[in-house]
């Protein structure tokens, strides 16, 4: 997988931790224990699971247009300042990303 990231000049490595940087910082803004939570849940997902979903999502664009959208979705839910909705976003995306993991398994 690596050999193909390099070849198409996806630094994985640095995908992911841009990923986990947006999470942090939602996670601190936040200040919600609820979606704390949930963030920490995704952590569960090993590295070489990330890397393959990460990868995924080069090789099919429109996921990674939707998981880039769905980070814009949440940044404006929270400018919004309706906790409501930022959840309902949030959820959403979680949900998202559970389902495409979920299908890499299948």
């Amino acid at each position: 997988m690596e050999a193909l990231a390099s070849a198409r000049g996806v630094d994985i490595a640095r995908q992911l931790r841009i990923a986990r940087e947006f999470d942090m910082e939602i996670e601190r803004a936040a200040g919600n224990p609820t979606l704390r939570s949930m963030i920490l849940s995704l952590s569960i997902i090993g590295q070489e699971r990330r890397a393959r979903y990460a990868e995924s999502m080069w090789a099919r664009p429109e996921v990674g247009a939707r998981r880039i959208q769905g980070h814009r979705d949440i940044l404006a839910a929270f400018c919004s300042r309706d906790p409501d909705l930022v959840e309902q976003v949030f959820r959403r995306h979680a949900i998202t990303a559970v389902e495409l993991l979920l299908d890499d398994l299948g």
